[in-house]
């Protein structure tokens, strides 16, 4: 295997670039990983969150039908549509729709995919942190842009993280972790392909051994984040996110659905490493809840309403209707039990950014 890429030589590869990541803190990586969690948009209603899946999915029926994908718009146009609510007219204890498309698109999809996906990993990830006395990181890789279709982008940064998990380094710093990968799209037309990994740290490392790692295995892009996590809960919920909003699905036009279904096999979210075989293995105890919103699976139709004590009942509604019920409540004051906050302490400051 080849050695690790001294820092010396890394900085005269890269002339300056370097040496003056701290004078320049704006990148393209920067702007789309820090900005957006210091200056967040004031968080969307129920309603309003309901109303945007709903405009989604009839957008993505549309392209579906303009490039010959009618069963796919078909079972987009379903999914959904009907629900059976749990509610005692006042509050929203459990929605269970009618059909479920499971189109990697689509919003609703998206959410329930991305919440069995907490449950199943986030006590095993803590349970490994615990067991392997190992620190958690969000590691952030990105590549260099090239005109290539999604599927090609997507296959490059994989292939470049195979090779890294493969040296010297990588294996005697990191024990395992999880990865999503996040496609964007920038309006001069390259795609931009990230990998989000929650890695668990063994032993702490200059950071810029891991950017020359990384240069060495894309051959080309030094670029990257690390923030340790201080709260795994919220840190899971962040890299998983991305599964939900592969790109601006607003701006998709036929081309880019097109280009999407040929990822239809393909892998975007993973575990690697000794966690791998410990999350195959582990069996979380009852002790081992997942922080966030209640859990109100249990309840049925004439338990008590948990937020008024008022006895539940099943509703039948439209995704239209459930728009409307939804404004409904958050229009009567004090009906609406406010949404479980994330750990603002999640992550601590970024330690590393770079120019391209």
């Amino acid at each position: 295997m080849n050695p690790p890429l001294p820092t010396a030589l890394i900085d005269r590869s890269q002339n300056s670039s370097l040496s003056t990541l701290e004078t320049s803190p704006r990148t393209y990586l920067d702007n789309r990983v820090i900005k957006p969690q210091r200056d967040r948009k004031a968080k969307r209603t129920r309603s309003e969150s309901a109303r945007v899946r709903s405009e989604t999915k009839k957008h993505l029926a549309v392209l579906a039908v303009g490039i010959g994908a009618v069963e796919l718009a078909d079972r987009l146009k379903r999914c959904h549509s009907q629900m059976s609510v749990l509610t005692c007219g006042k509050h929203i204890a459990g929605i269970i729709p009618n059909f479920t498309c499971e189109f990697r698109l689509c919003p609703d999809c998206a959410r329930r995919r991305s919440r069995r996906l907490i449950n199943k990993h986030l006590p095993t990830m803590q349970a490994f942190a615990l067991h392997n006395h190992v620190t958690p990181v969000h590691l952030v890789l990105t590549q260099t842009h090239r005109r290539e279709t999604r599927s090609e982008s997507v296959k490059r940064l994989k292939a470049a993280f195979i090779r890294l998990q493969r040296r010297d380094f990588w294996k005697q710093h990191f024990k395992g972790g999880v990865w999503s990968v996040e496609v964007t799209k920038g309006k001069d037309g390259f795609h931009h392909t990230h990998l989000h990994v929650i890695g668990f740290r063994s032993k702490f490392f200059d950071v810029n051994l891991l950017r020359g790692e990384w240069l060495t295995a894309t051959g080309d892009s030094h670029i990257l984040r690390l923030d340790r996590i201080t709260d795994l809960s919220s840190g899971l919920l962040e890299v998983v996110k991305y599964i939900s909003k592969p790109l601006d699905i607003g701006r998709f036009g036929k081309e880019d659905l097109t280009d999407f279904l040929k990822l239809k096999n393909m892998r975007l979210f993973g575990t690697i490493g000794d966690y791998r075989k410990f999350s195959r293995d582990f069996t979380p105890s009852d002790n081992d809840a997942v922080p966030g919103e209640p859990d109100f699976s249990h309840l049925s139709e004439g338990c008590a309403c948990p937020h008024c004590d008022e006895p539940l009942f099943d509703l039948r509604m439209s995704a239209g209707e459930l728009v409307g019920f939804y404004e409904r409540i958050e229009a009567t004051p004090g009906l609406s039990p406010p949404k479980t906050k994330p750990n603002k302490t999640a992550y601590s400051n970024g330690i590393e950014t770079g120019k391209k």
